[in-house]
């Protein structure tokens, strides 16, 4: 029942079924050298929490978050890389349940693209995979 645990879960759950061969991730906080090539950014974000349950001696806690999965291309690469990046992270999360360690379960829901366009020589989609996490206290 801890954000800890969440983001172990989330970021493991990609790390674990991310080919060694497809472009690197960088995650937070970790030391990442941008290559020059295509390459991903992972980040995750807490948006809201309540309560989810009606009384009885444990009590429903739901958190609502959402992983934010960033794909960069050199510019003029065109958008056929990018998009097949963004497929196989939408495969990954799409409604997808995970269980973390401490026993809370993550739901996903449908992910949802969001083009940014190019800025600083890079094309820019942003893959928002929307989650909650239900946790007993």
């Amino acid at each position: 029942m801890s954000f800890e645990s969440e983001r172990a879960t989330i970021m493991g759950y990609l790390s674990a079924n991310w080919s060694p061969s497809d472009p690197p991730i960088n995650y937070e906080n970790k030391d990442f050298t941008q290559p020059e090539t295509t390459w991903l950014d992972a980040l995750l974000l807490s948006l809201d929490s309540k309560r989810a349950s009606l009384g009885g001696p444990h009590h429903l806690n739901r958190f609502w978050g959402e992983l934010q999965v960033t794909v960069l291309v050199p510019q003029n690469d065109g958008t056929k890389n990018s998009n097949l990046l963004v497929d196989k992270v939408v495969a990954l999360f799409d409604n997808k349940e995970l269980t973390c360690a401490d026993g809370d379960g993550i739901v996903f829901q449908t992910p949802k693209k969001l083009t940014l366009g190019l800025a600083n020589g890079r094309y820019r989609i942003i893959v928002r995979c929307p989650f909650y996490r239900d946790s007993r206290t």
